[in-house]
């Protein structure tokens, strides 16, 4: 399989980013609140700042969207999408959940996608139409959904403003019908285990680019699904009321969100 340029660089930026995390995690951070964003470090902006330089050496005319930086309009039809330490608060705390997530966005829509778990050196990737692969102990191998359809309750992901009232009524409706939900603060663990099968699916009422661009073609390329909660197909643009699942329990998940 030959790697485009735009998976190399990302890779290449991805295990960059994770190192720095790495060499500083469990130690003490300086923390700043951002109110309903939530937390960041020094070291988020450490790992934004190092993809951020790899990415431009090699695309300059590319726009970024990253989570600490916002917005660089570079008037490309080409994005990428940044989260540089998704599950911060996890990462914070020294809980190895966290990892690193970059995805290369056409109009929105991803074509490239890395996430890359550094407390567990496992690589995820894809591109648009080549299949989704993970590499771990110097392996790699193809990803696939999982193939469960009957049962809803386990192995079942979901995420909710906690803050909304509406929210937490959807989130008491959901938990009707699950007999657990496992929240692992982390978009990007959420969604490449959705990816290789080891849950089943996730409800997002809100999200933003940079945490699930990567994610989303990940599961695509593995076979999932991925709408909005009236099924009508995504776009990056707008990140609200999403559902993702192995397709095969799509309909399930539409049906318990009306």
């Amino acid at each position: 399989m030959m790697y485009s340029k735009e998976l190399k660089t990302a890779i290449k930026a991805a295990y960059a980013a994770g190192k720095i995390s790495l060499k500083y995690f469990e130690k003490k951070h300086s923390v700043k609140d951002k109110g309903s964003d939530g937390l960041v470090t020094e070291i988020d902006i450490k790992c934004e700042s190092k993809i951020i330089s790899i990415l431009k050496r090699s695309f300059p005319s590319h726009s970024i969207l990253s989570e600490e930086i916002g917005f660089i309009d570079n008037k490309s039809e080409y994005c990428w999408a940044i989260d540089p330490i998704d599950g911060t608060h996890n990462y914070i705390y020294g809980l190895p959940f966290f990892g690193v997530s970059i995805a290369l966005m056409k109009d929105y829509k991803p074509i490239t996608g890395v996430i890359y778990l550094p407390y567990f050196d496992e690589l995820y990737f894809a591109e648009k139409g080549k299949g989704a692969y993970l590499i771990k102990n110097n392996k790699k191998n193809k990803l696939s959904v999982s193939d469960r359809t009957k049962n809803i309750n386990v192995l079942y992901m979901c995420t909710f403003l906690k803050e909304k009232q509406g929210r937490l009524r959807l989130f008491n409706k959901i938990m009707k019908k699950l007999t657990e939900i496992r929240m692992l603060g982390c978009a990007v663990f959420d969604l490449a285990y959705i990816a290789s099968g080891k849950i089943d699916g996730k409800i997002i009422p809100k999200t933003n680019a940079w945490d699930v661009a990567a994610g989303f073609l990940l599961i695509e390329e593995a076979g999932g699904e991925i709408t909005y909660f009236n099924g009508k197909a995504y776009n990056l643009k707008d990140c609200k009321e999403l559902i993702v699942s192995n397709k095969r329990i799509h309909k399930k998940l539409l049906k318990l969100v009306k």
